[in-house]
């Protein structure tokens, strides 16, 4: 296990810095150790990098699943517009567990710009909208192989979060019981995520992690250059539904719209809206062209676009219910933000087509012959 003064020996070995810049000092690192051992490298006069080391052995799987997740994604988007979205990798030591990836000094994620400004930009947005289009075509899955990658990648849990396992109760908190309490009281929505898990549909590979916290801006090269974004954290990719990372992306502007509520049990519903510090009508503009920016480069029609946004904001819906799920995990009660999420959830499961149109401004196409 590499200890923070390993780090500059270790990248020495590897001829990623060289001795004049440990003479010099020209670097810093920082242990960013959570559910890894993280160290961000970051060097003033190059490249700087992260590096992660599982914690524990039994977390080795996912460092590797994601070196091997880069790997593929590098050689498939060589020379393509996918190449511009993605980190660099520098490889994957298998002795030591240790995978180097590009890091930026200078970049922040969607979460930090868009709290920092309070704007929600349609620029980084589109752009966002057509990294994941490119993503998902780029590596969508011959039909004949479907059936045999759907076994081995099975839908999130989260849309199973109604019908938890014996080993779910091991860990889980006092919140997250009456979270999932709540949520088996309600007949309907379990109903409603039976059928969204019926629904999904393994189609190509996806980063199954999509929030804005992966999502990270970078200074632009040079004044009127296009915005630069990337996508980080692999470690949960897999084939699967590419709604799923669409979902991923609509449901961080609702958590943030509820999150930003004033919610007591003093005012009405009605007050919650007016006070939201992030209103959502100031967010739609953002949610609809990064929903342009994807449907630019989908290769389908009107009616598989508008099968798409539905199953889309159902999943957004789901993640909803995740976020509120890990937030609680370690805490000891439910907040009013929270128990909106479920009822904003439900509803959304319910009526996928309304809150399209009236949470996230987006009308489906008009069917044929109806004008």
């Amino acid at each position: 296990m590499l200890g923070p003064s390993e780090v500059a020996t270790y990248l020495l070995r590897r001829d990623l810095i060289s001795p004049t810049q440990i003479v010099d000092s020209d670097f810093v690192v920082h242990d960013l150790s959570r559910r890894n051992r993280n160290y961000r490298v970051v060097c003033r006069s190059g490249q700087s990098y992260l590096l992660k080391q599982p914690a524990e052995r039994r977390a080795s799987h996912t460092v590797a699943h994601e070196a091997s997740v880069y790997a593929y994604l590098m050689r498939i988007a060589e020379g393509t517009e996918l190449q511009r979205y993605l980190p660099r990798s520098f490889g994957f030591d298998s002795e030591q567990q240790v995978h180097i990836i590009e890091f930026y000094a200078d970049a922040q994620d969607f979460d930090q710009r868009h709290r920092r400004t309070g704007r929600f930009p349609t620029t980084l947005a589109r752009e966002l909208g057509g990294a994941l289009a490119r993503l998902h075509r780029s590596t969508r899955i011959p039909s004949e192989r479907r059936d045999e990658l759907s076994k081995a990648n099975p839908p999130h849990w989260s849309l199973t979060i109604h019908r938890p396992g014996f080993d779910v109760y091991r860990e889980i908190s006092s919140a997250n019981l009456e979270l999932l309490r709540i949520i088996q009281q309600s007949s309907h929505l379990c109903e409603l995520l039976d059928e969204a898990r019926e629904s999904w549909s393994t189609e190509c590979l996806i980063h199954n992690d999509v929030k804005w916290s992966n999502c990270l801006v970078l200074k632009r090269a040079r004044r009127g250059s296009r915005t630069r974004i990337r996508i980080v954290d692999w470690e949960m990719a897999q084939y699967g539904d590419r709604a799923w990372d669409i979902g991923g992306v609509l449901s961080s502007y609702l958590s943030v719209w509820l999150f930003s509520m004033p919610i007591t049990g003093q005012d009405s519903p009605d007050r919650f809206l007016e006070l939201a510090r992030y209103p959502i009508e100031r967010m739609q503009p953002g949610i609809g062209a990064f929903w342009q920016g994807y449907e630019a480069l989908l290769e389908s029609n009107s009616s598989e676009a508008n099968e798409l946004l539905l199953r889309s904001t159902r999943f957004a819906a789901a993640r909803l219910l995740q976020t509120a799920y890990e937030y609680l995990q370690g805490t000891s009660s439910l907040t009013g933000q929270l128990v909106c999420s479920v009822q904003l959830a439900l509803n959304m499961l319910a009526r996928p087509r309304e809150a399209a149109a009236h949470l996230f401004g987006i009308r489906l196409f008009p069917s044929p012959g109806l004008g």
